[in-house]
């Protein structure tokens, strides 16, 4: 974990191995949850505005990007697969309120055939609440919605290897493709868990009891979710082992948690334990415009410290601090902290597709901020996906390009950027 070689990095790598990986399919299957995440947001901006017709068009737009990245094997090929039918069914959703008409029910699934009965349910309710087959149709929707449980078999942490941690993977994928809105941003500012499952069939009870009563609906009334408890920052959390892909850990995309605990400048670390209890209550107690401050000088204390090591702490430092604030709606100063990690520097290379990475977030935040600059922000990130791509399959034609590389990581056995 400690690579002295991080301090040297500048730019691209070109063997999968560095980005903690098996494989380019492996690490192009990372590719793909970026570029599905920019998408579903490019959608969601359409939906947020009122534009149906814009929304269908963007998700079937993302769909075909997804088609378009090469990948294979047990892992990639299910997550893509995953990401590619939610974009499609969610295109439907969106074209079915463009046009006023019912759309397709889904035959799997436990969230996705709930909403689709919700967008059915607003486009006859928007003109005939008064109707009692459409009452009772809401009474039955609430009644099926808050039946739902949290799927079992998806715990964060039930692996234990590498090739069992890519299988959880793939699974939480699958839960969270099936939840997951099409119309707003409702993921979580943290690790996306099967008690989201439940928050979202939630949201379409509510809102479905609202039409029971006779209110008339919005497609987006069923994004108003039960609130998640709040969380205090704390030790454990700054001092756990970040994973790479900040989608996952940051932005609710799913996956498992990293892998391994930090030996040094982390929770286990007896010496720098009272730093993070400090820290932790520092940030706590701060007023939200002043995090930013806090953070760049607390970041300053830890790359004082020798090691490579020291991107895993300072990485997870900014990224709790967004966390905390993005939750409670200050997306101004978590986008200020967000900023200083441009630009890419050392570990950073290490990352698949860091570049996008942040884009996304940034992306997300300026979303809920509904920032005029969010769209551009969008298509950056997936300009940033293309370049990698390119990169990637330039390195896998050279000759040896998916052999193992003498440099950082060196295979699968290293934590590297969220994978082992």
């Amino acid at each position: 974990m400690d690579n002295p070689v991080w301090d040297s990095l500048h730019g691209l790598l070109d063997h999968p191995q560095e980005y903690g990986e098996a494989s380019w399919d492996d690490v192009r299957m990372r590719v793909v949850g970026h570029a599905a995440v920019l998408g579903r947001d490019q959608a969601r901006l359409a939906a947020m505005s009122g534009d149906w017709g814009g929304c269908a068009k963007a998700y079937a737009d993302s769909a075909a990007k997804l088609e378009s990245i090469q990948v294979s094997g047990d892992v990639g090929e299910p997550i893509r697969a995953a990401l590619v039918a939610a974009a499609h069914r969610d295109a439907g959703l969106c074209d079915a309120l463009a046009k006023g008409t019912a759309p397709a029910l889904p035959t799997t699934g436990t969230v996705a055939p709930l909403r689709a009965r919700w967008v059915a349910l607003v486009v006859r309710g928007a003109t005939h609440t008064a109707h009692d087959d459409v009452r009772s149709d809401a009474a039955k929707l609430a009644a099926d919605a808050r039946a739902v449980v949290a799927p079992t078999g998806l715990d964060l942490d039930a692996f234990g290897s590498f090739e069992e941690r890519h299988k959880l993977r793939v699974k939480l994928v699958e839960a969270w493709a099936d939840a997951v809105s099409p119309f707003t941003p409702t993921e979580p500012f943290d690790y996306w868990t099967a008690q989201e499952v439940v928050r979202q069939a939630a949201g379409i009870a509510t809102a479905a009891a609202a039409v029971e009563s006779g209110t008339a609906p919005a497609a987006t009334a069923a994004d108003a979710l039960p609130p998640s408890p709040k969380l205090p920052y704390s030790a454990a959390e700054l001092g756990s082992l970040v994973t790479g892909d900040s989608t996952v850990d940051t932005l609710g995309f799913a996956g498992p948690r990293a892998i391994g605990s930090l030996s040094r400048l982390g929770v286990d670390d007896s010496e720098h334990k009272p730093w993070l209890d400090a820290t932790a209550a520092a940030l706590e107690a701060a007023a939200p415009p002043d995090v930013p401050t806090k953070v760049a000088a607390f970041t300053a204390e830890l790359d004082r410290f020798p090691g490579g090591i020291r991107y895993y702490a300072i990485k997870q430092l900014k990224n709790t601090a967004v966390r905390h604030l993005a939750r409670d709606g200050h997306y101004t100063e978590a986008l200020a902290i967000l900023s200083t990690n441009l630009p890419l520097h050392n570990q950073d290379w290490a990352c698949p597709d860091r570049a996008a990475i942040l884009a996304a977030i940034e992306a997300r935040l300026r979303v809920l901020a509904h920032d005029p600059a969010a769209a551009a922000t969008i298509t950056r990130g997936l300009g940033e996906i293309d370049t990698f791509l390119a990169h990637a399959a330039e390195a896998e034609a050279k000759p040896g390009g998916g052999a193992p590389a003498d440099g950082p990581g060196g295979g699968p056995s290293t934590p590297r950027s969220g994978g082992p």
